[in-house]
């Protein structure tokens, strides 16, 4: 087994439709304090199989690192790191690319001092807070989406998904 370090999965939010463009390129941070001219380091978008193999079938080019497109919400990329010695020691790391929407927030958005409204949020909800209120003098909110109107005024509302995706809106 090489010394190097597991690759991270790279995750965002997007309100936009495909492609999304990605920087790939981790290979420093998997390197640590080892140098890069140590090995043949390529970065392969179609098969572990071929990555383990050394094959020229989905070989992604250093200069698309940056701007590596994704067409769908997942891609799993892999890593193959070989011993420029010749050993024969090979080492392939896999991460993932996702791309997760934006949720959204549906329900009435007017609620009246001393009465409330229900808001529900598209996705499954974070952990923990996944309701939050900007101004919670004026509105509060509940884990379950429930605000509650304390005075006159406005305040953003906003839900956060599992994801970490999150929608705002003004009640």
């Amino acid at each position: 087994k090489l010394p190097v370090n597991d690759p991270v999965d790279i995750a965002f939010c997007s309100p936009i439709p495909p492609p999304y463009s990605f920087d790939i390129n981790q290979t420093a941070s998997m390197l640590g304090t080892q140098s890069a001219s140590d090995y043949y380091i390529t970065y392969y978008d179609s098969s572990a199989q071929d990555a383990r193999d050394g094959a020229t079938t989905g070989v992604i080019p250093n200069q698309d690192f940056g701007k590596y497109k994704v067409y769908g919400t997942s891609k799993t990329i892999w890593v193959r790191f070989e011993e420029v010695n010749g050993n024969g020691c090979v080492e392939v790391k896999p991460f993932e690319l996702s791309v997760n929407p934006y949720p959204t927030i549906s329900g009435d958005l007017t609620v009246c001092k001393g009465l409330q409204t229900q808001l529900t949020g598209l996705g499954t909800p974070y952990t923990s807070s996944a309701w939050t209120s900007s101004d919670t003098a004026v509105a509060t909110v509940d884990n379950n989406g429930l605000v509650s109107g304390l005075s006159l005024g406005t305040a953003d509302i906003s839900y956060t998904n599992a994801n970490g995706c999150n929608a705002t809106v003004k009640i």
